[in-house]
């Protein structure tokens, strides 16, 4: 429906399901409001940790990263809660990488998407 934002997801072979989150267009348009340069791409992420995170976009990108809290309110800062998520804005269209950081640990998980400003592109981590 109108009510949510046209999503795009990843998911390997070996999955034998998709969590596929429904992302309300009214609560990211208010999250990027006047942040968003026309033209660009957005991911949205899910961290499944009980760490504070930081996110990386692509190398070299102009992107920024907002951080929302498990209940979706914006995130003071440049780290992300536990059980939060985050919102990188202006990414270029064509294959990007996203890396979050757990504080604390020597992990990474990343994952690389195809950025179009058509789709939100869905990211979830799971770090261990």
């Amino acid at each position: 429906s109108a009510d949510y934002a046209p999503a795009r997801i990843s998911v390997t072979r070996q999955s034998s399901f998709a969590y596929l989150p429904m992302i309300k267009t009214k609560w990211l348009k208010g999250l990027i409001a006047g942040r968003r340069t026309p033209g660009t791409s957005i991911a949205v992420g899910f961290v499944n940790s009980k760490k504070t995170y930081r996110v990386h976009p692509d190398v070299g990108s102009a992107a920024s990263v907002i951080y929302f809290d498990p209940q979706g309110k914006e995130v003071e800062g440049n780290l992300g809660v536990p059980g939060g998520g985050y919102v990188v804005l202006n990414l270029d269209p064509g294959f990007k990488t996203i890396s979050v950081v757990p504080l604390g640990t020597d992990s990474v998980s990343a994952q690389t998407i195809l950025a179009d400003s058509k789709f939100v592109n869905l990211i979830n981590h799971v770090i261990r």
